[in-house]
């Protein structure tokens, strides 16, 4: 029902040439940046364009950040990389309203942009909201309510975001892992879910607050003033379970408790590694594709819940799966997600020793041992 209020609101804001606004030399252009929610989406935080002019009495907000959660097929879509978003644009006393109630923070850079200028990014959103180009397919990195709000502006100016050092430094996955790190399963499963391409060097501004730096960093020249328009007040609600003790205690713990909860464990672990596959053949993000932590989550595991005791391929298959695990570890040896994932090395070491019997063996020697002593 937003999504339709919202489409509606848009249309009628822009829905004839008489209606679009014109830009004065009072009229003001400006970056608006939100901090992070407490909402996994919200995390990263928000952009949002602002136009207004006092005179003439106008003042909105234009947000590329809207999608419907009653899309069909929403989280397959999601997965797949052809959920729609779309441009929505909001009084600003109703964005500045919702992001208080939030308590989030909102920080305004009012951009160094000739009337001109001003006037042909409001043209190019009203021919935007009244077409099918008011909705794009989103993409993790390259295609955001950020990414989206820049190319709108360096397309109409020659304001373009610098790519300065906090950016170039670090890796995509680097970079988000810093938004999600106090919540550690949520962090997990999307470290999980990216392939090698995250691992590379971030090339673009693609966060909010990055777009913002990347603006201030330039001077004058591209933020003639900076106002702080609402200071945050949220603290993120963490769980005192969601962290990474948690999950050593709960893995090490099953490990240990009886077979069958050995031979489930291996169930999830292979089917982990099966959806990762999947995801890697059926999705359009290319965060996902070719995702090397099918060598830690392997289907091969999935033999050792099935398997009879005694096949003769079981201590084979118990070396691959292990090399499979070892290549693993030592690739991300250098990266920022080893800790992250020491519980399942733990956890998968654990369950191939103890299906090898070796422990067992080791045991038995002893007391043969200690008897033969005796």
């Amino acid at each position: 029902m937003i999504r339709y209020l919202l489409l509606f609101f848009s249309f009628c804001f822009f829905s004839a040439k008489a209606q679009i606004p014109i830009a004065s030399p009072n009229t003001k252009c400006s970056l608006l940046t939100v901090s992070a929610g407490n909402q996994l989406y919200s995390l990263y935080g928000h952009t949002g364009l602002r136009f207004y002019d006092e005179q003439q009495g106008f003042d909105f907000v234009v947000n590329f950040g809207y999608f419907d959660f009653s899309t069909p097929n929403f989280y397959l879509k999601f997965v797949k990389g052809d959920l729609k978003y779309f441009v929505g644009i909001d009084r600003y006393e109703d964005f500045y309203a919702n992001y208080v109630f939030e308590q989030r923070g909102i920080k305004e850079q009012i951009l160094n942009l000739k009337s001109s200028e001003i006037q042909s990014i409001i043209n190019d959103l009203a021919a935007i909201v009244n077409s099918d180009g008011r909705f794009y397919t989103y993409k993790f990195f390259h295609r955001n309510c950020t990414t989206m709000v820049a190319d709108l502006i360096a397309k109409h100016s020659s304001i373009k975001p610098a790519v300065i050092n906090e950016i170039k430094e670090k890796s995509f996955r680097q970079i988000v892992s810093e938004y999600q790190s106090p919540l550690y399963f949520e962090n997990l499963g999307i470290n999980i879910m990216f392939g090698y391409y995250t691992d590379e060097k971030a090339d673009a501004v693609f966060l909010p607050e990055q777009l913002f730096n990347a603006y201030k960093t330039q001077g004058q020249e591209v933020v003639s003033k900076t106002n702080t328009l609402n200071k945050a007040s949220l603290t993120l609600d963490v769980p005192w379970w969601n962290s990474i003790f948690t999950l050593f205690v709960i893995l090490i713990t099953l490990v240990f408790v009886h077979e069958y909860v050995r031979k489930f464990l291996f169930v999830v672990l292979g089917f982990i590694g099966i959806f990762l596959a999947a995801a890697g053949l059926y999705s359009e993000h290319v965060e996902v594709l070719w995702n090397y932590n099918i060598l830690l989550f392997n289907p091969l595991l999935l033999y050792f819940a099935f398997a009879e005791k005694k096949s003769v391929r079981r201590k084979t298959i118990q070396l691959l799966a292990a090399v499979f695990v070892l290549v693993h570890l030592i690739y991300v040896l250098n990266k920022s997600q080893l800790i992250l994932f020491a519980p399942i090395y733990l956890t998968v070491f654990l369950l191939l020793l103890i299906d090898s019997e070796l422990l067992t063996t080791i045991k038995q020697n002893r007391a043969k041992s200690l008897n033969h002593n005796i």
